[in-house]
């Protein structure tokens, strides 16, 4: 900026304020949160399986719903980081898991959120490579135990990571123009 010619500073405020305003960035804004429980999307086309993790994991987490791929990622770059995991479903129509996973991916500062994907059962092995892409899967027919001790384990695991991202991100950032640096 020094070597450039000068800008009028009216419309250096504008830049700045709209690269904070992009969509590369996630601004997050505050939580439905209750007693300070960490937050978990679910993302199923089945309402019924996300009243069940409502009713059974609701006093341990707080538990928000998505039935479609458009509003998960709409309610992510709303609420970006006070979101604690993500329970993907694998069966939402179309190819919504993929193109859901690859643009939360892309999103600087959650493209660490860690993500669970669902399966029906163990039969559709075709959705085994989606699988992959995520941090864990389980099938729903498992105990909903077994997908509290994988929620807890994961969220354990992935608050270092993403605290160590985070101390990058702000020790690469810089403080006029909020953009990363390297």
């Amino acid at each position: 900026y020094f070597f450039a010619r000068p800008m009028p500073s009216s419309e250096f405020e504008e830049l700045l304020r709209s690269c904070h305003t992009s969509k590369n960035v996630c601004i997050p804004e505050s939580l439905p949160e209750k007693r300070g429980l960490p937050t978990i999307l679910v993302v199923d086309e089945n309402a019924a399986y996300i009243k069940t993790i409502r009713d059974s994991l609701g006093e341990f987490y707080n538990i928000v719903g998505e039935n479609s791929a458009d509003s998960a990622l709409s309610f992510i770059l709303t609420h970006g980081s006070g979101i604690g995991a993500m329970l993907l479903s694998a069966t939402l129509p179309g190819d919504d898991s993929v193109r859901l996973l690859s643009s939360m991916r892309k999103i600087s500062g959650l493209w660490d959120l860690p993500v669970i994907s669902t399966i029906p059962d163990g039969s559709c092995t075709e959705l085994l490579p989606f699988t992959s892409m995520t941090d864990d899967f389980i099938c729903r027919c498992h105990p909903l135990t077994d997908l509290q001790r994988r929620i807890r384990n994961l969220l354990d695991a992935s608050s270092p990571r993403r605290r160590d991202s985070s101390l990058n991100n702000i020790a690469y950032k810089d403080f006029l123009s909020g953009l990363l640096t390297q």
